[in-house]
């Protein structure tokens, strides 16, 4: 038997987990080194399928995630926008979107009016910890300085800022050639700083340098030129991120759903079940009848991180339970959905019952 360290048996199934990992900013990070690395291609390295399968020439994607809807037990439900626009025309309306920045809308009203009652009860909904929020970013997947291999998430301005250094670079400066600061063999690391906050918040994105002995000169600044290896491959299939199924997708009818039927105070939709829950124990089912059982005894963990991924499929008998009497109509666009009321409650300390609120904010309870 090898005596290297590193060993460790295999005691049936030869797949681990790996908790991966995202890298962006936040209120203690304000400087970033990370350098690109292109999608995984899904497949083990190193197999027929893996050497059949050319990269994916997409490095970065924009998406619009949904959070705050959760399942019956209150777990959080995290699902990508189906919201498609073109030229600024909504092609694929998304329920959630509008009832989110609808009720972003009401919350500024009520600031500008001074209504501190309605404004603490909308601050709950979607202040800054509110129950609910969309988050707009660019993915990526990219490697650290240490090693790490995960997904990093840059907002519209962040990334305008890594797009112009990536284009700069590759134009090349006056009288020099440029050169790709994401290809395999000749990549770069990159330093993205932020300063400021809010609106004045500014990005500055620079390439990373290492300091090196040159003689008769002392230290010098270089370029840390970076070569993607075959180890880095294998670990980005297994770490890495495929940017099309960073998070659950739902069709527009689906979100509609989860909106038509959720406690707006709470953020539970019984839909939340039926799309997410019950579709992710099918698929779990599923795959246990075709692998040794062994292999999923501790699958039917509930973790919200590592739910499987959903594809959008077109729900057909899931119509849900009709809605209540007491529904009151979210303040959503059009056409209008309605969601459940939740219990109104008695004040005894000059607070909003729930039902007082809804009636303030013009959330008309339906007849």
């Amino acid at each position: 038997m090898s005596n290297n360290n590193d060993w460790a048996p295999n005691y049936g199934g030869n797949t681990q987990f790996v908790k991966k990992k995202h890298f962006g900013f936040n209120k203690d990070t304000n400087t970033l080194v990370f350098r690109v690395l292109p999608q995984p291609k899904g497949y083990k390295y190193g197999s027929v399928e893996y050497n059949n399968t050319p990269f994916d020439g997409t490095w970065h994607r924009y998406i619009s995630t949904i959070f705050g809807f959760k399942n019956t037990e209150g777990k959080l439900r995290v699902y990508e926008s189906p919201l498609v626009k073109k030229n600024k025309v909504v092609e694929v309306p998304c329920a959630a979107t509008d009832f989110i920045n609808n009720l972003k809308a009401k919350l500024e009203e009520a600031r500008i009016s001074g209504n501190s009652a309605v404004q603490s009860k909308l601050n709950q909904l979607v202040g800054q910890k509110g129950v609910y929020n969309t988050n707009n970013n660019q993915h990526m997947n990219v490697v650290l300085l240490d090693g790490q291999i995960g997904e990093l998430q840059l907002r519209y301005k962040a990334f305008l800022s890594l797009k112009a250094k990536i284009d700069k670079i590759r134009k090349g400066a006056p009288n020099e050639l440029g050169f790709d600061p994401l290809s395999f063999n000749n990549g770069r690391f990159f330093i993205m700083t932020r300063s400021n906050t809010g609106k004045d918040t500014t990005f500055d994105v620079e390439i990373y340098k290492e300091k090196i002995d040159v003689p008769g000169h002392g230290k010098v600044d270089k370029d840390l030129v970076h070569v993607i290896t075959p180890e880095i491959l294998a670990k980005l299939e297994v770490e890495g991120y495929d940017l099309n199924n960073i998070h659950s997708k739902v069709t527009s009818e689906e979100c509609a759903q989860i909106v038509a039927e959720v406690d707006l105070m709470s953020g539970k939709s019984p839909a939340c079940d039926r799309i997410f829950d019950a579709r992710w124990k099918a698929e779990r089912t599923a795959k246990k009848s075709q692998v040794e059982p062994e292999q999923y005894a501790d699958d039917d963990n509930d973790n919200d991180d590592t739910a499987p991924t959903t594809t959008a499929t077109s729900v057909t008998s899931t119509t849900g339970p009709a809605t209540p009497n007491n529904a009151i109509t979210a303040p959503v666009g059009t056409p209008p959905v309605t969601v459940q009321s939740a219990t109104a409650t008695a004040t005894t300390d000059g607070e909003l019952s729930d039902e007082e609120f809804f009636r303030i904010a013009g959330i008309k309870t339906s007849a």
